[in-house]
C-alpha cells in the first residue's frame, strides 16, 4: 500500500502547471495591443553633416612657362609686391598688383625659360638659375617655392627665398 496516497496527484498538478507557464498563450488582449519598440531617429538630409570636399595637394617640378603663367604675391626688395609670369617667357613686376601692367618695378620685364627642371631668369641683375616647386592643391596653384641652383643677384635670392602665393590667371 501507499503510505502517501495524495503524492502521485501533487506530481502530476506538478507537472502540468509547469508544462503551461512554458507554453505560449495566445489571448485577444495580447495580440491586440502592438509592441512598442524605442524610437529611431531617421538621418535627415538637413542635419545630417557634410564631409568637406576631400583636397589632394600634389607638388611637382614645374618644367615649363605654363605650370607657372599667372599672378604670385611675393617679395620685391623687400616689400610685399607682385610677379606676373606670361606664358610668353617674360616676368613683369609691380608692388600693387593693379600696376602690373600699367606701372611695373622695372621698365623692362624680364626673361625666364625652361631647359628640363630647370628655371633661368635673365634681366640687369643678372642670369640666375633654380629648380621649381609648385604646390597645387584640387589641381589649382597654390605656392611657388624657388631653390636657388647658381644665384648672382644677392636681393633676388632674399626675395624669392620666400615661397610664392597664388593670386591667379594673368592677364
Amino acid at each position: 500500500m501507499n503510505p502517501n496516497p495524495g503524492l502521485p496527484l501533487v506530481i502530476a498538478a506538478f507537472l502540468v502547471a509547469s508544462c503551461a507557464t512554458s507554453r505560449p498563450t495566445s489571448s485577444p488582449t495580447a495580440a491586440a495591443s502592438p509592441t512598442l519598440l524605442p524610437p529611431t531617429v531617421m538621418p535627415s538630409p538637413i542635419n545630417t553633416p557634410v564631409p568637406p570636399p576631400t583636397t589632394v595637394t600634389t607638388e611637382t617640378i614645374a618644367t615649363s612657362n605654363l605650370e607657372i603663367a599667372g599672378i604670385w604675391d611675393s617679395f620685391v626688395l623687400y616689400e610685399r609686391g607682385y610677379h606676373l609670369f606670361k606664358d610668353d617667357g617674360t616676368l613683369v613686376i609691380a608692388y600693387v598688383y593693379e600696376e602690373l601692367t600699367t606701372n611695373p618695378v622695372f621698365s623692362d620685364p624680364s626673361a625666364y625659360w625652361f631647359e628640363g627642371d630647370v628655371f633661368h631668369i635673365e634681366d640687369f641683375c643678372g642670369h640666375g638659375t633654380y629648380h621649381l616647386t609648385l604646390t597645387r592643391q584640387s589641381g589649382q596653384n597654390r605656392t611657388l617655392i624657388f631653390e636657388p641652383i647658381q644665384e648672382p643677384c644677392k636681393q633676388r635670392a632674399i626675395d624669392w627665398k620666400k615661397p610664392m602665393r597664388w593670386v591667379g590667371p594673368g592677364e
